[in-house]
């Protein structure tokens, strides 16, 4: 009996797997067109929710990013900007492989080796007016989940409560 609950609260509380990141973009910096850059309240109530669900469902402003690319390939959380004269032109928060972050003809002008997943920053300028810059994050730095974008507060309701409760509930079974 007490291992038919124990197994039955594990299937319940699934927590999510893989990496979830923001998922945005902007192609301006004028205000209420910048969302993607500004609106961080509104990113971290999508993220928690997402974490509090304990599994993915497609939603606004997050991505589960286990899935891109190339089988095999790391996977990482990204943010990619172009800036022209101080004008924002496109920026993202999606998922990248390491290698891929904005198209072909901005790609192969960060050497592989350049950008590394410690969620700092590289720029390159293009010789056109740009100046492209692209950030990476993922587990291999332990940075986890929505590590492109504004932290979530961790907190015994959001992070930590499916297995606080698989917690109490088998020390409650196991003092019985």
């Amino acid at each position: 009996m007490i291992l038919v609950r124990c197994t039955l609260i594990l299937v319940l509380v699934q927590p999510i797997v893989g990496l979830m990141c923001y998922f945005c973009t902007d192609t301006s910096n004028e205000e209420g067109r910048n969302r993607c850059q500004t609106y961080y309240r509104t990113m971290r109530y999508y993220g928690k929710k997402a974490l509090d669900k304990g599994s993915y469902k497609t939603d606004k402003y997050v991505k589960n990013c286990t899935d891109y690319g190339e089988p095999g390939k790391p996977k990482y959380c990204m943010i990619a900007s172009v800036e022209e004269r101080k004008n924002v032109r496109s920026f993202i928060r999606g998922c990248s492989d390491g290698t891929t972050f904005l198209g072909a003809e901005v790609d192969v002008q960060f050497d592989e080796n350049l950008i590394r997943p410690d969620n700092q920053t590289t720029c390159k300028y293009t010789g056109q007016g740009y100046i492209v810059c692209i950030t990476i994050c993922g587990s291999e730095y332990e940075y986890g989940d929505f590590c492109n974008g504004p932290p979530i507060v961790a907190s015994a309701t959001t992070l930590h409560s499916p297995w606080l409760l698989l917690l109490l509930t088998l020390l409650k079974i196991t003092l019985s």
